[in-house]
């Protein structure tokens, strides 16, 4: 038999479920996400308590199958924005800053003095705005300069998980979309954004499409989650987008109603398609599905 394992990092709890190739379940376990707050209103999560959170619902849902070699291939759905930097030895340089958290306010107004809120959203699809991860990096080049200098690259939250898992930078559109350093209908890291707050691109994963092979397990990891060595990890996705793809948003004219501990109203818009100031009240993305964008009206609270 043939099995693939999904895995999902969400703000409230994080997942694993291995399906059959025809959808049936056969196992599955979560555990709490845990946030660290403080007094001042910054939060984090710690890159090895989610390492250690993953892992452990990887290895309580293989032992609900006989064989985990069946296991073929794993993807992981996640929350955005939120990521961390790691230095050349690929050690986190600093906590996971969580989407929700707002510390990047400042950071967000020189981005609006520099390029204007206009363009930003000409180029990303996105308003300004803390829960992007761009503020994030500045936030901490700013606060923590010797931090920065040290640190070679931004992760996003999944992007974290596979490097774990795999040793490989990656990230896939969905999530590069939330950044607001992506450029929306080019593809790539916005070198005009980038310029502008003089953030070398390079500090970026390359970016794939949602379903592309982007590495394979590794022996350590193999030994942390008692996966096969050498399973195929395959890039995944924003949670909501790839939650709507197995609601059938793809079936006709329909919209979707994504909620968990956030909210996410969207719909798909066929390719190429580029946003326009009077939209500006919705949020658009790369989809899941290479042919789309999606257009959002979110509620992170």
């Amino acid at each position: 038999m043939t099995l693939l394992l999904g895995i999902d990092i969400g703000t409230t709890n994080c997942k694993a479920g291995i399906f059959t190739t025809t959808g049936k379940q056969i196992s599955n376990a979560k555990e709490k996400t845990v946030c660290h707050g403080d007094k001042s209103g910054e939060y984090a999560y710690y890159p090895e308590e989610i390492w250690t959170t993953v892992t452990n619902v990887i290895r309580k849902a293989l032992s609900g199958i006989e064989y985990p070699e069946a296991v073929k291939a794993i993807s992981i759905a996640s929350m955005a924005e939120s990521g961390l930097l790691i230095d050349e030895e690929g050690n986190p340089t600093y906590p996971i800053i969580p989407y929700f958290d707002q510390r990047a306010l400042a950071q967000c107004k020189i981005l609006e003095e520099k390029l204007g809120e206009p363009r930003i959203f000409s180029i990303t699809g996105l308003d300004i705005h803390p829960l992007y991860s761009l503020g994030k990096i500045l936030w901490i080049r700013d606060n923590h300069p010797e931090i920065f200098a040290r640190s070679v690259k931004w992760l996003c939250l999944p992007d974290y998980i596979y490097y774990r898992l795999t040793k490989e930078f990656a990230t896939d559109f969905t999530i590069a979309s939330r950044t607001m350093a992506f450029d929306l209908i080019n593809s790539c890291w916005s070198k005009e954004i980038l310029d502008a707050v003089d953030i070398n691109p390079e500090i970026f994963p390359p970016t794939f499409t949602s379903g592309t092979l982007i590495g394979r397990i590794t022996r350590d990891a193999s030994e942390q989650t008692d996966l096969p060595q050498g399973t195929p990890i395959i890039a995944g996705g924003h949670d909501h987008y790839c939650g709507s793809l197995a609601a059938g948003i793809l079936h006709g004219r329909r919209a979707v109603n994504s909620i968990g501990t956030t909210e996410s109203i969207h719909t798909l818009l066929p390719k190429p398609f580029k946003p326009s100031e009077k939209l500006k009240c919705f949020h658009f993305g790369n989809y899941v599905h290479p042919d789309y964008l999606y257009i959002d009206a979110g509620l992170s609270a």
